[in-house]
């Protein structure tokens, strides 16, 4: 059907300035536009050229009449099997063409063609206009159009290989969240100033970051990285400046180089920046400014080309009150925050075949996960993150009875089997007053942990790939009570950091 179009007053004259004109010349598509009896008032450059004729020759002929000209058949849904004379006695006025249709010229072109009425307030017709497209630019439009979409299907599997070799396969981006994350990253990696990746524990800020540097312009420089809340503070700071002969006690003979002078030219990756203590970040903020380190014990400072990505899992309230102002301005002109599980859930199979397979060839096996576990697994609240999904599917591959076998429900554990369902054991007596509150997912994480492991301190560091005293601090935290007693041995025998 036509397209209608209201003007507000009947009092209508066509015409058109030069300046309008030469528009409508330079359309691609032939316009003609017909009174209201019918007659052609105006047609623009190509809509002669469709026709090979002149102005003269058309201008205040008979819509009937020109759609019969030199024309071998002339269809719509209101002419099929009725002959051009029918048509050229019959349809007299625009009303008459008021479908889309197709029309086969003598000299072999073939046009489609759709148009629009124009109607005063009354609905009073007074123009129609139709727009003739050649049928072959639509074919070569669809063919242009499904080169394109070839080339960027091309282009998305090569991007999705990229990501694969650059990132590593435990790092997935299937959801849009992550897709859209990705964009985000590439753009950034092109980009010399510092950046602030964002996001829960485990949620994969580390290979982000490498990413993001192996795409860059550093790509051909050293990538170095440090967890700050994986070292005790006496030691964060040598790590990261080096120090010089002698500087403190058990300090390298001869001195050795910090992380950010091994990182010169290339970048350097401050993990759970907010755990820095504040004497560092002061030392930090000389390198951002000054582009300079200067090693513990030493006074010459040293010129260093770094840049540095910083990533926290604190919300920015708690990173404004634990870093200096001046540092957290400067390490955050660039921010990225990558979305939990609970945003990811398309992500999920995919990790979770990453992460069995992963099993399998640490562990020489061919082990598959039944339809109910997946399901549960797909469906379980993740607080943890990825890493809390990589557990789950290594404790449930462990449960297999042979090194090729498909592991059912049945066969797994209780407690698994409860944590999979969300029907986890209840806390201490000691812990009731904490339990009446509302539970955030962190909370509730650290707390299924602490009874997963007995409370040992330090099994709990090494599923986390954290120091002892930042899973104390979160136990703390919540006032979740753990084994003190596995710290004793450990530490008198010097064994205090892992």
């Amino acid at each position: 059907m036509a397209k209608n179009v209201t003007v507000s007053s009947c009092d209508v004259t066509f015409d058109l300035d030069r300046g309008m004109e030469l528009i409508l010349d330079a359309v691609d598509d032939g316009i003609f536009v017909y009174d209201h009896n019918g007659t052609l008032v105006y047609c623009n450059k190509k809509g002669f050229e469709v026709w090979g004729r002149k102005p003269e020759e058309m201008i205040g002929l008979n819509i009937g009449e020109l759609a019969t000209i030199g024309v071998r058949e002339c269809l719509s849904p209101s002419t099929v099997g009725m002959s051009l004379d029918e048509i050229r006695r019959k349809f007299r006025h625009a009303e008459d063409f008021s479908e889309p249709g197709y029309m086969h010229f003598e000299n072999g072109k073939k046009m489609a063609y759709s148009c629009t009425h124009i109607r005063d307030k009354q609905g009073k017709f007074l123009y129609g206009i139709y727009t003739v497209l050649e049928a072959t630019d639509i074919v070569e439009s669809k063919k242009r159009i499904a080169e394109l979409e070839e080339l960027t299907s091309l282009y998305d599997e090569q991007l999705r290989s990229l990501n694969a070799q650059l990132l590593g396969p435990k790092f997935v981006a299937v959801s849009t969240a992550m897709r859209e994350l990705c964009v985000r990253a590439l753009k950034f990696s092109r980009l010399e100033s510092n950046l602030l990746i964002t996001g829960d524990s485990g949620t994969g800020k580390s290979l982000l970051a490498r990413y993001i540097h192996s795409v860059g312009p550093r790509a051909a420089k050293p990538f170095q990285s440090l967890n700050c809340a994986s070292l005790p503070e006496a030691l964060v700071e040598a790590e990261l400046f080096g120090h010089t002969d002698g500087a403190f006690t058990g300090a390298t003979r001869g001195g050795r180089k910090g992380l950010i002078e091994f990182a010169s030219g290339g970048t350097i990756f401050l993990d759970e920046i907010a755990e820095m203590p504040l004497s560092v970040q002061a030392k930090l903020l000389t390198v951002v400014e000054d582009k300079q380190v200067r090693r513990v014990g030493g006074s010459a400072p040293v010129r260093v080309d770094v840049r540095i990505i910083a990533a926290t899992h604190r919300k920015d309230r708690e990173l404004r009150q634990m870093l200096r102002p001046d540092l957290y301005y400067r390490l955050s002109t660039l921010r990225l925050q990558i979305p939990p599980m609970s945003e990811r859930a398309a992500d999920v199979p995919a990790l979770i075949q990453h992460a069995l397979k992963d099993y399998n060839e640490q562990n020489h096996t061919a082990i598959e996960l039944s339809r109910e576990i997946l399901d549960a697994l797909a469906n379980h609240a993740l607080p943890g993150n990825i890493r809390q999904l990589r557990s789950l599917v290594w404790q449930a591959a462990a449960e297999a009875d042979g090194r090729h076998a498909i592991v059912s429900w049945n066969a797994l554990p209780e407690n698994l089997k409860s944590e999979l369902t969300g029907r986890g054991t209840a806390s201490s007596a000691g812990d009731a007053d904490v339990r009446a509150q509302p539970a955030s997912e962190e909370e509730t994480y650290f707390r299924r942990l602490c009874d997963t492991h007995k409370g040992d301190v330090h099994a709990m560091a090494r599923e986390l790939s954290v120091h002892r005293t930042t899973v104390i601090r979160k136990l703390r935290a919540y006032n979740i009570r753990y084994a003190r007693s596995h710290l004793r041995p450990r530490v008198a025998d010097g064994g205090g950091t892992h």
